[in-house]
């Protein structure tokens, strides 16, 4: 064995590479959070142009696309540019067949914590879409990728998108004053937050 230490290239023993996420979820049965691909692009961008008033007055990016070439430039940069080992993550949320909106998340940190962002088509809110897919993705950091910590931020007036959290049982940690230009004005950012125990504790 002191010989094999010596001389062994492989030891210490290196630890495993950290999970991936999921290619494909299945949230339900009327639910699937896929990963997004240039199939959607066409419906991705129907939905952006439809829902422009409701979906830009909390999301800066939205602005940044204003042609579908313009679009489908920023969406094939994106994809061309996302490393396929990342431990990021972004979904196309299906409902009942039919594209509905995005869930994602960003890097991990350096601590074991992750951001998740989301959006939904205005005329799909109340259906618990949202609050079951982010579900579903909040299962999938905690029991297979062992991280942390998640969090979840949100315009102060954006309700729709606080009520997610405020469901999922999430610690309400404060606001971030004036922290997002949208829209040439300063927003206040609600901030909330989940462990991976008190998640464990909330299903049991």
């Amino acid at each position: 064995m002191a010989s094999y230490v010596a001389f062994a290239s492989d030891w210490p023993p290196a630890e495993p590479d950290p999970p991936l996420p999921f290619k494909t979820i299945d949230v339900d049965t009327e639910i699937t959070l896929r990963p997004t691909v240039e199939s959607y692009l066409s419906p991705m961008w129907n939905a952006i142009g439809e829902g422009r008033s409701y979906l830009g007055e909390y999301l800066p990016w939205i602005a940044g696309y204003y042609t579908e070439e313009n679009y489908r430039t920023g969406f094939n940069k994106r994809r061309f540019e996302k490393d396929p080992f990342a431990r990021s993550g972004e979904y196309t949320i299906e409902y009942l067949g039919d594209l509905a909106g995005g869930v994602g998340f960003g890097l991990p940190n350096r601590d074991n914590g992750v951001e998740v962002g989301y959006w939904l088509r205005q005329d799909l809110q109340g259906r618990g879409i949202m609050t079951r897919s982010v579900t579903a993705i909040i299962n999938m950091i905690f029991d297979h990728m062992k991280l942390h910590r998640v969090t979840i931020r949100a315009a102060t007036p954006n309700l729709p998108s606080r009520g997610v959290p405020e469901r999922l049982g999430f610690t309400h940690e404060g606001a971030l004053r004036e922290a997002a230009f949208v829209q040439g004005r300063y927003l206040d950012l609600e901030v909330y937050s989940m462990l991976e125990h008190e998640w464990r504790e909330g299903r049991t």
